[in-house]
Parts: structure tokens; C-alpha cells; sequence
């Protein structure tokens, strides 16, 4: 790699995101609102943001003090509370640009990077 090696961990959680994504959306169609479906999301999501967690955004906060999830994930919550945990996922999304990115039209690099797998 040269005279200043760098080393590159890449982590795939974007095909995490999307299936785990509409899962919710298919959850959410179905009236089925299980706190436990939002909670299973909200790992996925986090693993995605960058330099951040999920947990450490005030905009969560807040939304978690409105709605709190109970720690029983078989729990059934509002629909409006469903509803207002999806929106702000979306709007977090599309904060850290996860969703509407614009295709880079740089110069192409190549870079090694490692798989994770499942970790």
C-alpha cells in the first residue's frame, strides 16, 4: 500500500436498512404496531449514521419522550406513535443522506475494503 497506508472498514448496512425499512412499512399496512419492529430498526439505523448513534440525536430524544417505547417488544403502541417513529427515521435518513443522495460525479477511486459480514 505505499509509503502511508490506509485502512478502510466498510460495513454493508445499507441492504440492512432498506429490507429492514420496508419491513416496517409492511408492519405498519398491516396495523400491526409492535414496539419491538421499531426497536429492531432503530439498530440498523444507527449502524448507518455517521460519527453518531441513533440514540445521541436530540431529534430522537424528543420523540422518544413524546412516545417512549415499552421494553417489552411485543407491545403494541398507537398507530400515531408508529407513524411518528417512521417519519422521523425518513427524516433522518435523508439528513445524513441515505436516501435522495445525488450520484457522485468525481473521479472514480478505488479503495480495499473488509467486509464484516454479519458483525
Amino acid at each position: 500500500m505505499g509509503d502511508n497506508p490506509t485502512t478502510v472498514l466498510y460495513k454493508d448496512v445499507i441492504s440492512d436498512l432498506n429490507t429492514s425499512f420496508r419491513e416496517l412499512i409492511q408492519y405498519y399496512s398491516m396495523a400491526d404496531y409492535k414496539s419491538g419492529y421499531l426497536k429492531t430498526f432503530e439498530h440498523v439505523l444507527s449502524l448507518a449514521l455517521p460519527s453518531t448513534t441513533l440514540h445521541e440525536r436530540s431529534d430522537y430524544n424528543r420523540l422518544a419522550e413524546q412516545f417512549p417505547l415499552p421494553s417489552d417488544p411485543n407491545t403494541e403502541i398507537s398507530a400515531d406513535a408508529f407513524d411518528s417513529y417512521m417519519w422521523l427515521y425518513e427524516k433522518i435518513m435523508r439528513d445524513v443522506k441515505l436516501v435522495d443522495k445525488e450520484p457522485d460525479k468525481g473521479e472514480s477511486k478505488t479503495i480495499e475494503a473488509f467486509d464484516l459480514g454479519g458483525f
